[in-house]
């Protein structure tokens, strides 16, 4: 049996560099699509972290598909949007935690770019 508890902690906004090119997903029974793309966070600007934080990213918008060419490995993006923990238990028996961002706000940044994306 797959049980899962999903819900919104919080609202955040990240600066961060995708690290993953983004794939597009259609999910069954639903007309968005659905991008999901890694991005990762060294901190405070000028300030770099030994870890910096990595997260998996979805933005779900008409939109979505368009901008696969733009959410590329070394883009430097700001993302607006909420943190989400996903509780399940696996067909092992096995609890897992997955935490991810859902996206509601992506603005492209760096040198010669400063576009923006909204829901």
């Amino acid at each position: 049996e797959f049980r899962r508890v999903l819900f919104r902690s919080n609202r955040i906004t990240l600066h961060g560099t995708i690290c993953k090119d983004a794939e597009l997903f259609n999910v069954y029974g639903d007309d968005v699509p659905l991008v999901s793309f890694v991005v990762k966070d060294y901190g405070k600007p000028g300030a770099f972290n030994d870890e910096p934080l990595t997260l998996q990213v979805h933005f779900k918008r008409e939109i979505a598909p368009l901008l696969m060419p733009e959410l590329v490995h070394g883009k430097e993006v700001n993302l607006f949007g909420s943190m989400v923990q996903k509780n399940y238990v696996t067909s092992s028996n096995e609890f897992r935690t997955k935490i991810y961002m859902i996206a509601d706000y992506i603005e492209f940044v760096g040198k010669n770019e400063r576009r923006e994306v909204t829901a």
